[in-house]
Formats: structure tokens, C-alpha cells, sequence
């Protein structure tokens, strides 16, 4: 979704995107004439019943600005687009003492000039005003600084000069001008950032005040150096003493472990012969007592059963059998209990999920009657798929889906609760 911001020429009109911001151009007359021819292919289409193209291409939108713009541009605005977009590199006086302004326009990577005092703008740099002194002090005053040379600064929060030093030189890739990073001489604080050639003033300094500051520059070098050497060799000193501690320190463990290690492993030698004797006497009594057991036993199964103690074994035999026969008809009955169970619960999920489906899906389109109509197709669809399954519905009534066979006699003459029947004596009761 866009929005129209401004018609720069007769035909070509600047949009913007209303989401991201992103700026386009259209041309009114091919936007007009498109969708003319659009919607005459639209009415043709559908009087001879043919679908629309799935895609519409035109060329009347650009995200480029056309080179019609920038030329309207030019004419309209001129030298306020440039004064716009362009930055300051510097000023200049003229012949007649009016200050002209500097300026690169990094779309076009072209110098121009402006008068503010008149509104003047030209291409052609303005004659300047000879002056030897100023010349002579403009042309020091436009010459670079390195890192570690000292200036005249005027830093933030203060009134006067004081001296700074260059600790960084920045550089435009689109300028190509130089910038730089001013901190206070001997003061650990934050550096000023991207200062001005023209704000820095260059510290003359004699031979002699310059051989002063290499000398003391190379004293401070050999002291750091001197110190750090120093500092260097007392901590090789340290690490020796400490490595040679541990050496010693090393060695008395080792000859005191020795020592002891002799006596536990003796101490651990006699323990352990005494505990094989313990189980090997151990393993000879378990042997003896086991092969007694043994004996026993083959001597009661090898001595013929008596008649009590034959009644006494049928007996048993017969109750273990009895129990297992029960066990098995329980386990058997509960599995067809709880496999009815089961089979009951998923068809009634399943009706249940069947119904609130259809529900959903025919409520909006179906009326009450045909919604009572499928519902009773749904029961008879699922009345047909239980009779292909092998089961049976009670006669009585009760709704309940039988097993056929025993299941449906069990359940129509004793468990059916829609079973009843009028008194044989004719009381007019109605009995189960």
C-alpha cells in the first residue's frame, strides 16, 4: 500500500511504501493506458468466457529514479539539491572579500562553490585574494598532522589553548579528508574524536627543545624496558624456587610413601592368605552339606510311596489342577469382559467423533430435516458394519450389540432389562 508524496514531472509521480518506506516512481500516462487495456481484456475475457491471465506485467513502475526525474530535478531545484546533499570541505575569501564556501557532492564526485552572502553558486573556483601572509599561513595551516605529534586544542569545557597530542588520523573514502583524534598531553582521559584540521594548531618546537623530547622519550623507553626486564627475571627467579620446592617435596613423598606402601602391601599379603583359608574351609563345609542333602533326597524318591502317602500325592496333584483350571476360566472370562469393555468405549468414541463432525460439517448447509435424515443413515451405516462383524442386536429393545450364539441366548432369556412379560396366572403384572 502506497501513498503519493509528489509529482515531480507531467508523467511521473514519487510513491511510498506505507510498510517499509522504500521510495518508487510511476509513469501516470503507461499506468493509465495499462489499465485501460486491462479492463477491456477483462470484459473480453468474460464475454468470451476465458479465464484471466494468473500474471499482469507492466512497465510503468521503477524503484530507479528515472533519468527524466533527475533531469526535472535539475531544472527545478539546481543548486539547492546540491547545497542539499553536499558537504563543506573548506572557505575561501575572494578579490572582493566575500566568503565562498567549499563543497563535494559525492553523487556526482564534483567541487563546487557557494556564496552565502548572496546566494551566488558556480563550478569554477573563485579568484582569490592575494596575500602573501595569509597565503604563506593557510598553506601551514593545511598541512597534515601525524600520530604522536603534538597541537594547540581548545578541548571541550575549557576557555583556553592547551596542548594535545594526535593519537589517530581518520580518513573520508569519500571525501578523502583527513580528521583527527586529540587527547590531552600526560592525562589519561577519552579522546576528543574526528576534530578539524582547522581547529588544531601545529606546536613549533626549536632543535633543542626537539632533542629534549627524544631524549626523554628514549630515557622512558630504556626504563620501561629496564623494569620489565627486571620484573622478567625475579619471576624466572620465583618459578625456579618454587619448581625446586616441589622437586624436594616430591621426592620425600615418594621415599614416605615407599616406606608405607612396604608395610600395607605386607599387611595386605598375610590379610589376604587368611581369608583364602577361611573360604576354602567355608566351601568344604557348603560341599559336605550339600551332598548330604542330596543323598537324602535320592533316598526318599528312590523309596516306593505307601497308600497313605499315595492318597496323600493324588490329593495334591488333583487341587493343583483344579486351581489352574479355575485360574485359566477367570483369566479368560475377565479378557472377554474387558475386550467387550474396550469395544464398546470405541464405538462410542467413534460415534461420538462421527457425529460432532458431521455436525460441524453440515451445520451451516443442512436443514434440521435432512440433519435428522443423515443422522439416521449414519446409524443404519453403522447398525450394517456391527452386522458384518458377526453381532447381533436384542429383539427386546435394549440396544445392546451381542455375539451370536450363546451370548444372545444368556442375554435375551436372564440379562435383557427390556424383558418383560405379562403374569401366566393373569394379574395384569409384568414380570421378568
Amino acid at each position: 500500500m502506497g501513498r503519493l508524496r509528489r509529482e515531480v514531472t507531467y508523467q511521473w509521480e514519487e510513491w511510498e511504501d506505507m510498510e517499509t518506506g522504500c521510495l518508487y516512481w510511476r509513469h501516470r500516462a503507461r499506468h493509465e493506458a495499462q489499465s485501460a487495456a486491462r479492463r477491456v481484456q477483462r470484459l473480453f475475457r468474460r464475454r468470451k468466457c476465458r479465464p484471466a491471465p494468473l500474471r499482469w506485467e507492466t512497465d510503468a513502475y521503477t524503484f530507479e529514479k528515472p533519468e527524466a526525474v533527475r533531469e526535472e530535478e535539475l531544472k527545478r531545484n539546481g543548486w539547492a539539491t546540491l547545497l542539499r546533499r553536499s558537504q563543506v570541505t573548506g572557505h575561501l575569501f575572494d578579490e572582493d572579500g566575500e566568503k565562498w564556501d567549499e563543497l563535494f557532492d559525492p553523487h556526482e564526485e564534483e567541487r563546487w562553490y557557494h556564496c552565502r552572502d548572496v546566494g551566488r553558486s558556480q563550478w569554477d573556483k573563485p579568484p582569490e585574494k592575494q596575500d602573501p601572509d595569509k597565503s604563506k599561513a593557510e598553506e601551514v595551516e593545511r598541512e597534515f598532522l601525524e600520530v604522536g605529534e603534538k597541537v594547540w586544542f581548545v578541548f571541550p569545557h575549557h576557555q583556553k589553548e592547551s596542548v594535545g597530542i594526535i593519537i589517530r588520523v581518520r580518513i573520508d573514502p569519500f571525501t578523502n579528508l583527513r580528521s583527527y583524534d586529540v587527547a590531552r598531553d600526560g592525562i589519561n582521559e577519552v579522546a576528543i574524536k574526528m576534530v578539524r584540521r582547522g581547529l588544531l594548531t601545529r606546536m613549533v618546537q626549536t632543535e633543542e627543545e626537539r632533542q629534549q623530547e627524544l631524549e626523554e622519550r628514549k630515557w622512558r623507553q630504556e626504563y620501561i624496558e629496564g623494569k620489565a626486564k627486571a620484573d622478567r627475571a625475579k619471576q624466572r627467579r620465583k618459578e625456579e624456587e618454587v619448581a625446586a620446592h616441589r622437586a624436594a617435596m616430591r621426592g620425600g613423598l615418594k621415599e614416605y610413601a615407599r616406606r608405607e606402601l612396604g608395610k600395607e602391601e605386607a599387611l595386605a599379603l598375610a590379610d589376604l592368605r587368611r581369608r583364602i583359608e577361611e573360604d576354602m574351609l567355608a566351601e568344604t563345609a557348603e560341599v559336605d552339606e550339600e551332598l548330604l542333602a542330596i543323598t537324602r533326597r535320592l533316598e526318599e524318591l528312590q523309596r516306593p510311596p505307601t497308600g497313605r502317602l499315595l492318597k496323600k500325592e493324588m490329593q495334591r496333584r488333583a487341587a493343583e489342577a483344579m486351581e489352574l483350571s479355575l485360574a485359566k476360566v477367570r483369566r479368560d472370562r475377565d479378557d472377554r469382559i474387558e475386550a467387550q469393555r474396550q469395544a464398546r468405549e470405541a464405538e462410542l468414541r467413534y460415534k461420538t467423533w462421527l457425529e460432532a463432525r458431521m455436525k460441524d460439517h453440515e451445520e451451516g448447509i443442512s436443514t434440521p430435516r435432512t440433519s435428522n435424515r443423515r443422522k439416521l443413515l449414519r446409524t443404519v451405516q453403522l447398525a450394517m458394519l456391527r452386522q458384518t462383524e458377526g453381532f447381533m442386536i436384542c429383539e427386546w429393545g435394549c440396544k445392546e450389540w451381542l455375539h451370536a450364539g450363546a451370548d444372545v441366548v444368556l442375554h435375551t432369556t436372564q440379562l435383557c432389562v427390556k424383558r418383560l412379560l405379562p403374569c401366566v396366572l393373569g394379574c395384569g403384572e409384568q414380570q421378568r
